[in-house]
């Protein structure tokens, strides 16, 4: 699946950051695995395949994303803003409720370390 091609064409006035990192989701207190493809000053891009959906996810939901295996990379909640069902995935933006917790997410040394890894990559 081309991640990028889903979020091709979009205005934003936050700059996104690429990144592929497990996590995992709750909503309603039903843990899903997911990846955390993106991340920007306000808002997240997780893709999560479709069997792995145990429970709907729907716009306005509230849902908890957090490191796996017990490695806080982070852990906040964040409002679905859109879904997108893309080739047996499915596609989650969502905006992080609170803005401390984003700095926090992006001030963790592990998430430094991909952005920095994925920067000199596309140099």
């Amino acid at each position: 699946m081309d991640i990028e091609a889903l979020f091709s064409g979009e205005r934003r006035i936050y700059s996104r950051v690429n990144l592929d990192l497990q996590c995992l989701i709750y909503a309603d207190n039903v843990e899903m695995n997911g990846e955390i493809v993106n991340v920007s000053e306000t808002g997240i891009g997780i893709v999560v395949q479709i069997d792995d959906v145990k429970h709907p996810i729907n716009v306005n939901d509230t849902i908890m994303v957090t490191g796996v295996n017990d490695e806080e990379v982070a852990q906040f909640e964040a409002k679905v803003i859109r879904t997108v069902d893309e080739d047996g995935h499915l596609l989650i933006g969502a905006r992080i409720v609170n803005q401390r917790q984003v700095e926090d997410f992006i001030n963790n040394e592990k998430v430094k370390a991909y952005i920095n890894l994925i920067r000199k990559a596309s140099v």
